[in-house]
């Protein structure tokens, strides 16, 4: 919950179409939390408005709508993941 003390804008949309595939494509716990069929209808559907709004609220119903085993397991794998790759940077 978020109370606003000035002016506020909220969950005002989607990141740019480009972004959002590469993140699937370089972020594999988002993609297995997406699904690999919502995933592929998302790359599909660039530069076809309607099949592209489709894709994205596909893509978000999946994520939002996985079971919480899957979504916490993932988390897990990418908090691992990141904090792996940080702390091989600091040792680089």
């Amino acid at each position: 919950m978020a109370i606003a003390l000035t002016q506020f804008e909220g969950l005002c949309g989607f990141r740019p179409v480009e972004e959002i595939i590469g993140f699937l494509k370089s972020i594999p716990e988002f993609h297995t939390l997406v699904g690999k069929e919502a995933a592929e209808e998302r790359q599909s559907s660039i530069g076809e408005d309607l099949r592209i709004s489709l894709a994205l609220k596909k893509c978000f119903a999946c994520m939002m709508n996985c079971e919480k085993k899957v979504f916490v397991d993932q988390l897990d794998m990418l908090v691992k993941r990141v904090t792996e790759d940080e702390l091989q940077d600091q040792l680089a």
